[in-house]
């Protein structure tokens, strides 16, 4: 059995990603958790990082909802988060 294994270098040093799932467009998105981010990555490989506005929120599991948007964890903020698809940067409401 081949396996091949494809690593791919986050933007930020010491980021932190937690917890991944994948899109409703395909793409995987994940959790910053020290870089207090969302990051998005495609399958080339290519990666958008999205700044959390709420302070030192740190971002850990991150899920696909019913309803196509992407829920997160800021556990430190004791928030829930939820990211909207439209177009090509998503909206982040919270809750």
């Amino acid at each position: 059995m081949n396996i091949k294994i494809n690593e791919y270098k986050l933007p930020m040093d010491k980021s932190g990603p937690y917890g991944i799932t994948v899109g409703p467009n395909g793409a995987m998105w994940f959790t910053e958790s020290r870089g207090n981010k969302i990051g998005r990555i495609t399958s080339k490989g290519e990666i958008t990082e999205y700044l959390l506005p709420t302070l030192d929120a740190e971002p850990l599991i991150i899920a696909k909802g019913i309803d196509g948007a992407l829920w997160f964890t800021e556990y430190k903020a004791n928030k829930i988060g939820k990211i909207s698809i439209e177009g090509k940067r998503p909206i982040i409401p919270w809750i």
